[in-house]
Protein backbone atom coordinates (compact mmCIF):
# COMPACT_ATOMS: atom_id res chain seq x y z
CA UNK A 1 0.00 0.00 0.00
CA UNK A 2 1.26 3.43 -0.88
CA UNK A 3 0.39 6.45 1.02
CA UNK A 4 0.76 9.75 -1.22
CA UNK A 5 2.21 12.86 0.87
CA UNK A 6 0.14 14.64 2.60
CA UNK A 7 -0.52 18.47 2.62
CA UNK A 8 -0.82 19.01 6.36
CA UNK A 9 2.49 16.84 7.02
CA UNK A 10 4.35 19.46 4.97
CA UNK A 11 3.02 22.08 6.00
CA UNK A 12 4.09 20.82 9.71
CA UNK A 13 7.46 20.26 8.64
CA UNK A 14 7.81 23.64 7.32
CA UNK A 15 5.92 25.59 10.89
CA UNK A 16 8.67 23.47 12.96
CA UNK A 17 11.31 24.69 10.69
CA UNK A 18 10.36 28.49 11.19
CA UNK A 19 9.08 28.20 14.79
CA UNK A 20 12.90 26.18 15.34
CA UNK A 21 14.69 29.22 13.68
CA UNK A 22 12.78 32.25 15.41
CA UNK A 23 13.43 30.23 18.60
CA UNK A 24 16.91 30.47 17.72
CA UNK A 25 17.47 33.90 16.16
CA UNK A 26 15.23 36.19 16.86
CA UNK A 27 15.49 36.61 20.98
CA UNK A 28 19.71 36.64 19.94
CA UNK A 29 19.31 39.53 17.37
CA UNK A 30 16.80 41.50 19.60
CA UNK A 31 18.66 41.18 23.15
CA UNK A 32 20.25 44.43 23.38
CA UNK A 33 18.54 46.46 20.17
CA UNK A 34 15.53 48.71 20.69
CA UNK A 35 12.36 48.18 19.03
CA UNK A 36 12.49 50.05 16.13
CA UNK A 37 15.46 48.18 15.60
CA UNK A 38 14.08 44.32 16.84
CA UNK A 39 10.79 45.06 14.29
CA UNK A 40 13.96 45.84 11.40
CA UNK A 41 15.37 42.67 12.29
CA UNK A 42 12.63 40.60 12.53
CA UNK A 43 10.86 42.43 9.12
CA UNK A 44 14.12 41.48 7.15
CA UNK A 45 14.07 37.74 8.42
CA UNK A 46 10.53 37.22 7.50
CA UNK A 47 11.38 38.90 3.99
CA UNK A 48 14.28 36.56 3.54
CA UNK A 49 12.98 33.35 4.66
CA UNK A 50 10.04 33.84 2.23
CA UNK A 51 11.96 34.80 -0.81
CA UNK A 52 13.98 31.58 -0.38
CA UNK A 53 10.50 29.81 0.08
CA UNK A 54 9.94 31.16 -3.14
CA UNK A 55 13.41 30.03 -4.62
CA UNK A 56 13.02 26.36 -3.31
CA UNK A 57 9.46 26.16 -4.85
CA UNK A 58 10.65 26.82 -8.26
CA UNK A 59 13.33 24.16 -7.83
CA UNK A 60 11.44 21.33 -6.98
CA UNK A 61 8.46 21.90 -9.13
CA UNK A 62 10.60 20.53 -11.81
CA UNK A 63 11.21 17.13 -10.27
CA UNK A 64 9.41 14.26 -8.93
CA UNK A 65 7.25 14.69 -5.86
CA UNK A 66 9.38 12.49 -3.52
CA UNK A 67 12.84 13.76 -4.60
CA UNK A 68 15.22 15.41 -1.96
CA UNK A 69 16.55 18.25 -0.79
CA UNK A 70 19.93 16.74 -1.49
CA UNK A 71 19.24 15.38 -4.36
CA UNK A 72 18.31 18.33 -6.15
CA UNK A 73 21.19 20.79 -4.95
CA UNK A 74 23.11 17.97 -5.93
CA UNK A 75 21.34 17.92 -9.46
CA UNK A 76 21.51 22.14 -10.18
CA UNK A 77 24.65 23.04 -8.37
CA UNK A 78 26.56 20.06 -8.22
CA UNK A 79 28.87 18.10 -5.56
CA UNK A 80 30.90 19.99 -3.79
CA UNK A 81 28.19 23.04 -3.51
CA UNK A 82 25.95 20.11 -2.40
CA UNK A 83 28.06 19.19 0.19
CA UNK A 84 28.47 22.68 2.01
CA UNK A 85 24.95 22.56 1.84
CA UNK A 86 24.66 19.50 3.91
CA UNK A 87 27.17 21.09 6.11
CA UNK A 88 25.21 23.72 7.00
CA UNK A 89 21.80 21.60 7.58
CA UNK A 90 23.64 19.93 10.24
CA UNK A 91 24.84 22.79 11.75
CA UNK A 92 21.17 24.18 11.88
CA UNK A 93 19.97 21.29 13.61
CA UNK A 94 22.95 21.31 15.86
CA UNK A 95 21.96 24.28 16.64
CA UNK A 96 18.23 23.82 17.14
CA UNK A 97 18.66 20.79 19.16
CA UNK A 98 21.30 23.32 21.71
CA UNK A 99 18.07 25.35 21.69
CA UNK A 100 15.50 23.25 22.44
CA UNK A 101 17.72 21.99 25.24
CA UNK A 102 17.84 25.07 26.87
CA UNK A 103 14.00 25.39 26.93
CA UNK A 104 13.04 25.40 30.72
CA UNK A 105 10.99 22.17 31.33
Amino acid sequence: MEKSPSLIGGSCIIASVCVGAGMLGLPSSGAGAWTVWSILAISITMIVMTISGWMLLESFKHYDLKVSFNSVTKDLLGDKINFFNNITVYFVGGILLYAISLLPA
